[in-house]
């Protein structure tokens, strides 16, 4: 009788691991195709924002090639003496 008994604890102790065992592998194959799609999202996010990235910098060349060119300033217009004058006292007589 002693022996049936511990020949089925032992059967069991066998059925608990081979089912634990069957869980953690099945853990594992889950883990394993989480981390498989987590990297096909990132090489999707990672092209997608290439592209968005390449197309922003096209649309922003092609809105600076619309802008008109402009002219280069040659000199810069001189100023008559007075106004020279004028600003000077201005600057003399407020920073005092």
């Amino acid at each position: 009788m002693s022996v049936e008994l511990y020949s089925k604890i032992d059967e069991d102790i066998t059925l608990q691991a081979l089912d634990t065992t069957r869980q953690l592998e099945s853990v594992i194959k889950r883990q394993e195709r989480m981390i498989d799609e987590i990297m096909t999202a990132k090489g999707k996010i990672t092209e997608q924002t290439g592209n968005i990235t390449a197309r922003m910098l096209e649309v922003l060349r092609n809105k600076l090639e619309e802008i008109p060119k402009l002219p280069a300033i040659k000199e810069i217009p001189a100023l008559p003496a007075e106004k020279y004058n004028m600003f000077y006292f201005l600057i003399i007589k407020f920073s005092r």
